[in-house]
């Protein structure tokens, strides 16, 4: 009996020990847990900012897009421009010479030239107007897609971390 009662002693003893040692594992493990807990939080938060930085991102490239479209049309319309140019100097060089065979028209001429000069001259400063514009909207595009690289870089070297 006194050796049953030793062993239940040194068993519960054992068991004891064994509660105590599970019972600070426990703490352990949900200590770990909260961190955990605490860092996916912050992940999320990671994650948010950065599906707002990509919307913003996504936005400017888009307008990037459109103004690479509108810059394109008016190279085309200034190459249609130079184009027609170049087509009416060539005719009135051919009407200069037919004009010159008949004396009697040259102030005629004289005038038809100096107003396609004029129609050219405006027709340039258009384009050159709207070169410039569009300069400026590109120049602000390209500040907003650096500014969202930043920002993406920023948050890329955030979730490094």
């Amino acid at each position: 009996v006194r050796s049953d009662v030793e062993f239940l002693k040194i068993s519960l003893q054992h068991q004891e020990t064994s509660v105590s040692s599970l019972s600070g594992d426990h703490s352990r493990v949900r200590s770990e847990l909260r961190e955990v807990k605490v860092g996916i939080e912050a992940q999320e938060l990671q994650f948010s900012d950065l599906a707002k930085a990509l919307t913003t991102s996504t936005r400017a490239a888009e307008d990037a897009v459109t103004f690479a479209e509108e810059a394109k049309a008016l190279a085309q319309s200034g190459n249609q421009i130079r184009g027609l140019h170049e087509e009416l100097r060539r005719e009135v060089q051919h009407l200069w010479k037919d004009l010159e065979a008949s004396r009697g028209k040259q102030a005629e001429l004289d005038g038809f030239v100096h107003a396609m000069d004029k129609a050219q001259q405006e027709a340039l400063k258009h384009v050159e107007s709207s070169r410039a514009q569009l300069s400026e909207r590109l120049a602000g595009a390209d500040g907003a897609l650096t500014s969202v690289r930043g920002a993406l870089e920023e948050q890329i070297r955030a979730l490094g971390r």
